[in-house]
């Protein structure tokens, strides 16, 4: 088995363990209606192209590309399978690891209005 191919059945795995049944798109028709409800500003072609190529395991989640070099993001492959662990038992996130992830939701979105901006 090569490792691409490990890789997208982790994140297979990953995926189920943290988008709850029912809300999982499995079509184009299901994306739009999602994206529809959600509603706000439609992201920009290159922001959609990046979200794609993530949800299809193409490219690493948590991992941002600037030019040549790689920004990871804080959290550990540990901390992530806490994560997994702590949501699919609906149970809540222990705070040091929940500060990260609200760490990284805030960076992200920082990012997102300045790429957004330009």
């Amino acid at each position: 088995m090569s490792a691409k191919h490990s890789d997208k059945e982790l994140a297979a795995i990953i995926r189920n363990a943290l988008v709850p049944k029912g809300f999982r798109p499995t079509s184009l028709a299901d994306v739009e209606a999602m994206l529809d409800a959600i509603g706000g500003e439609e992201p920009s072609p290159e922001k959609l192209a990046r979200m794609l190529r993530k949800v299809k395991g193409e490219e690493p989640i948590g991992i941002l590309q600037r030019g040549h070099e790689e920004v990871i993001e804080a959290l550990t492959p540990r901390e992530m399978d806490l994560v997994a662990f702590y949501r699919s038992r609906g149970e809540a996130i222990p705070p040091e690891i929940q500060a990260k992830l609200d760490a990284m939701r805030r960076r992200a979105a920082a990012e997102d209005e300045a790429e957004d901006a330009e």
